[in-house]
């Protein structure tokens, strides 16, 4: 019972680390996704002012 959880622990804890270096590999040196290609409304717009 006690491995079972130990080993849900520590796959819980890698696959977390993983995903951060995950995220900060595509964020880059940018950090925030300001650089990745995604939709952004232009800035005249009343959605923008959000």
């Amino acid at each position: 019972m006690l491995t079972q959880f130990l080993f849900k622990v520590v796959y819980f804890y890698l696959i977390g680390f993983f995903l951060a270096i995950l995220e900060i590999q595509i964020e880059g040196e940018h950090g925030w996704a300001a650089k990745l290609p995604t939709w952004r409304p232009p800035k005249e717009s009343k959605i923008a002012k959000f």
